[in-house]
């Protein structure tokens, strides 16, 4: 028979297994569940944690890894698509904010180009009203000059006894005839230019307008040692234009360039035409001095000159502007300092003369 000690000692010790076991189990379910919250709780969060740290820095590359199918992963793969689409979001913008950067230098340039020609128009403008009041002054004291020119050379034919002595003041005086018609006729030009008109316009040879401008200056480039050299892209082209002037625009563009070949050099005239532009182009380069950058985009500005204090009035240019411009065509200049300028003209109309030698190749022609 077992003693009562024995078996509250036998109970005792199974209270106390009970417990441990008790404990223990409480124990692995504690480890268990917190390894389950780690993996499916925990770790979930602090990879979207770590997410957003990344997005906040700017790395819209980083991904979220996806461990599960539950809720946090569903949230996860939402995360990683907000990220994709974040990204191309700011990609668009990127962009369109490129593209408006170019669109505003682009109207920059275009709002700058404008003012330039509205304030060369004001220039033009100014130079009209100049030009006229030039004009009325010059005008009456030249048919002056003119009328007693012509009156003198009338009495010295009739008294002069030596016929060398009134040959020889007759050419002389035959000179200032032919120089104040020619100051007659620029300020004629200078009233045209105020009043924004000009003469006749008519189809006229291209060549023969280049060759009798370059007969007006061709002593001047033999004294100056300066070699003429023509290209003519086909010798039958026809412009409609007021030849008088265009002359009087070529010439004075012949002048500056001599001008500026004070040693010497050669001058190259080039016409050709783009029909399908309806363009034509004549071409004036030099080999003179040239131009520097900072002076060059003023060079066709009223009263604006490069030469030296007293050498000129920036008057030259201007007018060649204001005679192309009259005649709907367009000039412009590139020039290196040191190696020479060269100035375009555009004209809007290119025709042809046409001629049973049709097809006339380009010639080149030096004097």
């Amino acid at each position: 028979r077992m003693s009562l000690d024995t078996i509250d000692k036998t109970i005792q010790n199974a209270q106390t297994q009970l417990t441990l076991y008790a404990a223990f189990a409480i124990v692995a379910m504690i480890v268990t569940s917190l390894l389950f919250l780690y993996r499916t709780v925990h770790k979930p969060v602090r990879g979207l944690m770590q997410g957003t740290r990344e997005i906040s820095a700017g790395n819209l590359e980083y991904k979220i890894p996806i461990h599960s199918q539950d809720e946090l992963g569903i949230l996860a793969d939402s995360f990683n698509k907000m990220t994709i689409s974040l990204k191309s979001v700011m990609e668009e913008n990127q962009r369109w904010s490129q593209e408006l950067e170019k669109r505003v230098e682009e109207k920059t340039e275009q709002l700058k180009k404008i003012h330039e020609q509205i304030l060369q128009i004001e220039k033009m403008a100014s130079l009209g009203k100049l030009s006229a009041t030039v004009a009325h002054e010059l005008n009456n004291p030249l048919e002056g000059i003119l009328t007693y020119s012509k009156l003198i050379i009338k009495q010295l034919r009739k008294n002069l006894e030596s016929e060398d002595t009134r040959k020889q003041i007759n050419e002389e005086l035959e000179v200032i005839i032919r120089e104040t018609e020619r100051c007659g006729n620029i300020v004629k030009n200078l009233l045209l230019f105020s009043k924004k008109q000009t003469g006749e316009f008519t189809l006229a040879p291209l060549k023969e307008i280049v060759s009798k401008s370059l007969q007006l200056v061709q002593h001047h480039f033999r004294i100056a040692n300066i070699k003429v050299k023509e290209i003519y892209e086909n010798e039958n082209m026809m412009v409609l234009c007021d030849a008088n002037q265009l002359e009087q625009a070529l010439i004075a563009l012949f002048v500056n360039s001599a001008e500026a070949m004070p040693d010497g050099g050669t001058i190259t005239i080039e016409t050709f035409c783009e029909p399908d532009k309806n363009k034509t182009y004549i071409r004036i380069t030099d080999t003179g001095i040239g131009i520097s950058a900072e002076d060059l985009p003023h060079i066709f500005e009223p009263f604006y000159t490069t030469k030296k204090s007293g050498k000129g009035v920036g008057l030259g240019l201007s007018v060649v502007y204001g005679i192309i411009e009259r005649h709907g065509g367009t000039i412009s200049a590139v020039s290196t300092i040191g190696r020479g300028t060269s100035i375009t003209i555009t004209l809007p109309t290119c025709r042809e003369h046409e001629k049973q030698n049709d097809g006339t190749s380009p010639s080149k022609k030096g004097i």
